[in-house]
């Protein structure tokens, strides 16, 4: 006989094969398209997804399962720098190497499965975005951040970091604007858009090498 599947097991499975910060609710949402044999005895399944990641790190701390990597809304990854509970917290000591550079962000965006997070809109875009670069480069991120007069969507050390849902050729227009004033003011920047109609393939961005585009 097969054991029982819990919330903790469908947080895990979910998180694991996504690989990028997803809500409670998107966590439930995509293990019902999983078609994880998960049965809630409440009627509001991603609140006990939710509350299960909340209580885990609260009790658990470092050693949790979980990490909360935004809370407007709640935004939850696994926990990959896990602590044992009897392991003393050890302070971390920020190397040049550690740096966020262009390339480094281009491709942990690259690793996100974002087919599977149904993102409809660019507030979904931007959640997802922020939830994984907080989650990686805490110490170095800014949310909002001022470069070339104009407040891009991410600053990352000394890197901007715009997102876009192109669904226009005004969408399309405006980013190139908003790209060449950070320009000003930074040597390299991410654009990450979801394009579904193809409008950025003739964007000039792509002749200026210090920009790098991520397309989904």
């Amino acid at each position: 006989m097969s054991e029982k599947i819990t919330a903790r097991d469908v947080a895990m499975k979910v998180l694991a094969s996504v690989g990028a910060p997803m809500t409670a609710a998107q966590i439930y949402a995509e293990s019902r398209a999983m078609k994880i044999e998960w049965v809630s005895e409440s009627e509001y399944p991603a609140a006990v997804i939710n509350s299960l990641m909340v209580r885990d790190v609260r009790v658990k701390g470092a050693a949790s399962d979980f990490i909360k990597v935004s809370s407007e809304p709640n935004m939850w990854a696994i926990n990959s720098d896990k602590k044992r509970a009897d392991t003393p917290a050890k302070v971390a000591v920020i190397t040049p190497s550690d740096a966020p550079t262009a390339k480094k962000i281009v491709n942990l965006i690259q690793k996100i499965n974002m087919k599977k997070l149904g993102i409809s809109c660019e507030r979904d875009l931007e959640l997802v975005m922020w939830g994984a670069m907080c989650g990686r480069w805490p110490d170095w991120i800014k949310w909002r951040k001022s470069f070339g007069g104009r407040m891009c969507d991410v600053g990352i050390s000394d890197v901007a970091v715009e997102m876009k849902y192109i669904k226009s050729i005004a969408d399309k227009d405006r980013l190139v604007g908003q790209v060449l004033d950070y320009l000003k003011d930074v040597d390299d920047v991410v654009v990450v858009a979801v394009d579904e109609k193809g409008l950025l393939k003739e964007s000039p961005l792509k002749d200026f090498d210090n920009v790098s585009m991520v397309i989904m």
